[in-house]
């Protein structure tokens, strides 16, 4: 199964960040998004989990069993580098 990781602030989501979802959805068999409501000078928590209350169940219910949407604080790339981290442990464990 190939998965694609998605990661990132999306302060705001726009449509540049769906084109890379959309890439890694038809690139990948799976396709996890990760984000993270940490606030910026110009956008508050607040704001953050709002939009992602929308926008989240939204890209589950139509991309159905390919999107994992889930968030990450306070850092996404770091939640990446902790998958990448335990993928190597396990594949090295199984050789």
């Amino acid at each position: 199964m190939k998965v694609g990781i998605v990661s990132g602030g999306f302060k705001p989501f726009h449509s540049g960040h769906f084109s890379k979802v959309a890439l890694s959805l038809s690139e990948c068999d799976r396709t996890l998004l990760l984000y993270s409501t940490a606030p910026r000078e110009d956008v508050t928590t607040d704001q953050l989990e709002k939009m992602w209350n929308i926008l989240s169940p939204s890209l589950s219910s139509r991309f159905t069993n390919s999107i994992v949407v889930k968030k990450v604080n306070p850092w996404p790339l770091s939640a990446v580098y902790g998958l990448i981290k335990c993928s190597t442990r396990s594949i090295s464990h199984n050789t």
